[in-house]
């Protein structure tokens, strides 16, 4: 089995002590928009690979936006969180904001990253007309 399958499986920690794990080990920093370790003033966390960044807590994998949500508002968002100038790794908190499906979608399509109709299907683009 995976090691990360397995990851997913326990359920995820509650929001106060996914808070109090930041708040033990965290900073925000401001100036970048970003957690840093208390005990090294390293910035936390890496490149998932999609242009966001992630980093482990309490033995489960977390986009660091979510967790800057969870910092600033109290609460870990059940919805979508949209960058709202389209940069993935920005995570300074007034780029960031609650949104629909349809929200996340027309920011892509703003953004020139996503067209109605046209998918990438194994490293190549297919239309499909609605």
């Amino acid at each position: 089995m995976n090691k990360d399958a397995a990851y997913r499986k326990w359920p995820r920690p509650s929001d106060v002590e996914l808070l109090a794990a930041l708040h033990e080990g965290y900073r925000y920093d401001e100036e970048d928009g970003a957690f840093r370790h208390l005990s090294s003033g390293m910035i936390a966390g890496h490149d998932d690979g999609k242009g966001y960044r992630s980093m482990r807590l309490l033995g489960h994998r977390f986009k660091l936006h979510r967790l800057m949500w969870l910092w600033h508002h109290g609460y870990y968002p059940d919805s979508n969180i949209d960058h709202i100038n389209g940069v993935h790794d920005d995570n300074h908190i007034e780029n960031l904001r609650l949104a629909t499906d349809a929200q996340n979608v027309h920011n892509r399509i703003r953004a020139g990253k996503h067209r109605p109709g046209v998918y990438k299907m194994r490293h190549r683009y297919v239309a499909r007309i609605p």
